[in-house]
């Protein structure tokens, strides 16, 4: 079963103008658009909600390559290396 939730990033101190979906299975866990740099913090509140943390991700889906969607890519990447990171061709040309 997969199930899914929208974490609110709380972006600039705003409730629902950014969010991150959370998809996950038993053994599976993945956030699509990690949101900007700025929101790494609210991003691990947030999956802690979730009783997970940045760790236990497997997967990184990006829809495109805005830093509204994508900033905080590089910095999850950069403490998780085995992470995957995916996204369309059409996301990556955007």
């Amino acid at each position: 079963m997969v199930a899914s939730a929208l974490l609110d990033l709380n972006w600039t101190g705003q409730t629902r103008c950014i969010a991150t979906a959370l998809l996950r299975t038993e053994h599976f866990a993945a956030v699509i658009d990690p949101g900007p740099g700025s929101t790494l913090g609210t991003l691990r509140e947030q999956l802690a909600l979730h009783h997970l943390c940045v760790a236990d991700l497997n997967a990184i889906l990006l829809t495109h390559i805005h830093l509204d969607h994508a900033g905080a890519t590089g910095a999850l990447v950069r403490e998780i290396p085995r992470f995957k990171c995916m996204s369309t061709r059409a996301g990556r040309r955007t």
